[in-house]
């Protein structure tokens, strides 16, 4: 069984199994910061199944709105 940990300071994802992580990602969660109030356009906080994944093929960088890309990219210039 595989495990995703978020931590919403680092803004990293490990991904873990058997006790041993595999692997760490960059992310971004929520600007308006954490709450579990339903569409409060935060991250949520505790245990949650992952439903979907978007961004497949996506550039490194690319910028999401509501799940959808954008035609724009992060850089370091542009944050």
């Amino acid at each position: 069984m595989y495990r995703l940990i978020v931590k919403i300071k680092e803004q990293m994802a490990e991904l873990w199994q058997n006790g041993q992580c595999l692997k760490s990602y960059l992310v971004s969660t929520a600007a308006n910061g954490v709450s579990c109030e339903v569409d409060s356009l935060c991250t949520p906080s505790g245990k949650l199944l992952v439903a979907e994944k978007i961004g497949a093929g996506a550039s490194v960088g690319a910028i999401f709105r509501s799940r959808v890309q954008t035609s724009d990219i992060w850089t370091t210039e542009n944050n």
